[in-house]
């Protein structure tokens, strides 16, 4: 799997790439496909940011894309710099000269008080256009100076466990990093999807699920608790068991059936194959193991 990093910063190039890489995604930069490419960020938060990089290079090569919008907000400056951190102190201002700005706002505030975090958002664009998203932040404090030559944009005032970001080795700053979480997260979410995509079901598949599922029992209710995550985990369980469950609606049920049926699917990761009277039928193909032949 090959997907195009929407940004021009290569330390966040790197960071894609490593990261990504044990999930066998390859990253390729921007200015390898597309040149001289620059997307204003006109978005209100890191979400929309995100999404204008990551959509205008979709948009243009028709290609799968990520982009991520990230930024350092603090406590005591009331979030600030925020969504503007690359443009703080303005956009071709050296960092070095963004930090020495930043220290010298926070001079008056104690260490208790220069609570900070990263924050950021990655937007991911496949090919037919379907777009994952993924959040991550990473809590620390503005130091008093900074230190390290490890990172890059504000990692050497941004301190953790009394280490500065650029203090850290790759593999330390990807296991705590906003970056690194949010990528893994995405990364999941990723397989998730192609796994979902994987294990869509024809029409012929849907029809002998169908008939099989006559004969089972009901072996599952849903009663006036509604879904709760015990009744998730009997749902996750006997799917794994037995790839194809028949469930029964209560009455006193806080919610339709059609509504419990799809989100139980949804918790579950299965589908929804049928849905007759008071009950329905559920279906995850169990990928180890198949227990049901359907080709």
């Amino acid at each position: 799997m090959n997907v195009i990093a929407a940004t021009g910063n290569m330390g966040k190039i790197r960071e894609f790439a490593r990261i990504f890489a044990p999930f066998g995604i390859e990253v390729t930069p921007q200015k390898d496909v597309v040149k001289d490419l620059s997307v204003e960020e006109t978005g209100d938060s890191f979400s929309e940011n995100a999404f204008l990089k990551a959509n205008t290079v979709h948009q243009i090569t028709g290609k799968s894309a990520v982009a991520d919008d990230s930024g350092l907000c603090i406590d005591a400056l009331d979030g600030a710099p925020g969504i503007y951190s690359a443009r703080y102190c303005g956009e071709d201002t050296s960092y070095t000269v963004k930090m020495d700005s930043l220290l010298k706002e926070l001079q008056a505030v104690p260490e208790n008080k220069r609570t900070a975090r990263f924050v950021s958002h990655i937007c991911y664009i496949d090919e037919n256009g379907v777009r994952i998203d993924a959040e991550g932040t990473c809590e620390g404090i503005i130091g008093l100076e900074p230190r390290g030559n490890k990172g890059f944009g504000f990692d050497p005032i941004f301190y953790v466990n009394n280490k500065s970001f650029a203090e850290l080795d790759n593999s330390e700053k990807d296991a705590y990093s906003h970056r690194g979480k949010a990528l893994r997260l995405l990364a999941k979410k990723l397989e998730e999807h192609q796994i979902g995509e994987k294990n869509m079901l024809t029409s012929k598949q849907r029809a002998k699920l169908r008939g099989l599922a006559n004969p089972i029992e009901t072996i599952l209710q849903v009663g006036k608790g509604g879904i709760n995550d015990a009744l998730i985990k009997q749902v996750n369980d006997a799917l794994t068991a037995r790839e194809l469950i028949k469930m029964r609606v209560l009455d006193n049920s806080p919610e339709p059936l059609r509504d419990i049926a799809q989100q139980l699917a949804e918790s579950t990761n299965s589908e929804v194959v049928q849905t007759i009277g008071t009950r329905f039928v559920l279906y995850r193909r169990n990928n180890k193991k198949p227990i049901i032949e359907l080709d």
